[in-house]
């Protein structure tokens, strides 16, 4: 199958040197002719060798590959009927069959016997009795002791007290109360008064600290009691940093941080009051003057468009972008307005727009003559038109959009 044919073989003598006479030189061949006919029969040689090789490695790979698969199909038979034969034997695994059963039993046993157990227990009154006893009386004197979660009563007092305090500064009751001096302090304790928490008691008078009222408290021990009195007749004095008692209330004295002589008095506030009441009347009046005025302004941005022929009006502030248009007839405003001023875009196709405008227009830049626009074919135009000292002028501006296309 792999031999080589006679075909190749006459191949191979016909590019070998046997084909050359038996003197090359007598017949005029060069020895470089000679050598490369030499070299041309090596070649063809080896190409036809090669191509055998080739054969004989493509066909080898395949019968392996047909070997290889064969086997594997005849092992996984094998295997296949191997295990359906020991799945089928009863005596396969027979030892661990009768452990697993000896196992079950016992199991059953025993969770009879836990059943018949627990089921016992649970009739049984007498069953954990000096348990429940101890745990009850336990659970009573928890519930009558005034010290048992003693830091939890604490918190609960310190929350209650920012809570009533948070609530009094959100519902504005928490104020600050200026007057003339401490004095006027004692005589407002004197009479009774109870602050919210929060209250901060500030005075007019120098050298005075702030006072601010903290809430209740239970006791006086460490905290100067305030006395009026005792005040008059100068033995106590407010100063910052100290604790104060009052009738089981509890006020603090801080560095004075508020200038009482900047408060605003009420007829300063009355003279404010009439001085904003003015102006908001006078900008009331600027405002619905502003409105009346915008009432006879049209809308500043108006597009239109059109494709072939129109009839434009040239709104005041007004930017009208058009497409291509073949003719184009363009009106003023019923009334033009001292500041008017609009815009317009269009393009000129390949035949040129023809152009209406009115005489008032004076058109100047590209394609203007003596104060009219001639539109030229395929160009693209943008106008703007203002008055200026009272003569309307459109400044024509344009170009080729053969050139941006």
């Amino acid at each position: 199958m792999y031999r080589i044919t006679d075909e190749e073989t006459n191949r191979i003598l016909l590019d070998s040197p046997l084909s050359l006479p038996s003197s090359p030189s007598e017949v005029g061949m060069k020895a470089s002719q000679t050598k490369a006919f030499f070299y041309k029969f090596i070649n063809t040689l080896i190409k036809i060798l090669n191509q055998h090789y080739d054969d004989i490695e493509s066909n080898t790979s395949k019968e392996l590959k047909n070997a290889i698969n064969s086997l594997e199909k005849g092992l996984m038979t094998a295997i296949e009927e191997t295990v359906t034969e020991h799945n089928d034997d009863d005596n396969a695994h027979l030892f661990l069959n009768l452990l697993i059963s000896e196992l079950k039993d016992e199991i059953n046993k025993t969770g009879a016997k836990i059943d018949c157990a627990i089921d016992s227990h649970d009739k049984n009154t007498q069953s954990h009795s000096q348990l429940n006893a101890r745990l009850e009386k336990f659970v009573e004197v928890h519930d009558q002791s005034s010290v048992a979660h003693s830091d939890i009563r604490d918190g609960i007092k310190s929350i209650e007290e920012k809570v009533n305090s948070t609530y009094n500064l959100a519902s504005g009751k928490s104020k600050v109360m200026p007057l003339e001096s401490s004095e006027k302090f004692f005589e407002y304790l004197e009479a009774g008064n109870v602050p919210n928490i929060g209250d901060m008691f500030i005075f007019e008078s120098k050298n005075e600290p702030d006072i601010t009222y903290y809430g209740k408290v239970d006791s006086s021990d460490g905290l100067i009691v305030l006395d009026y009195d005792a005040y008059k007749n100068g033995f106590i004095d407010l100063k910052p940093g100290n604790v104060y008692y009052h009738e089981g209330h509890k006020f603090i004295a801080s560095e004075s941080g508020i200038d009482t002589t900047v408060f605003a008095k009420t007829q300063e506030l009355s003279e404010l009051s009439y001085m904003l009441g003015n102006g908001l009347n006078d900008l009331s009046t600027r405002v619905s003057d502003l409105e009346a005025s915008s009432l006879n302004h049209e809308k500043k941005k108006t597009y239109t468009t059109s494709t072939t022929t129109g009839t434009i009006t040239l709104k005041t502030y007004g930017v009208t972008d058009l497409g291509e248009v073949s003719s184009l007839t363009l009106k003023l405003p019923s009334s033009v307005l001292k500041d008017y001023n609009s815009v317009l875009n269009f393009k000129s196709g390949a035949s040129a727009t023809v152009l209406d405008a009115p005489a008032d227009i004076y058109f100047k830049g590209d394609d203007c003559e003596g104060g009219c626009l001639y539109p030229i074919s395929n160009r693209i135009y943008e106008i703007s038109i203002r008055r200026v000292s009272g003569i309307l002028i459109a400044r024509v501006s344009s170009l080729d959009y053969e050139v941006v296309s």
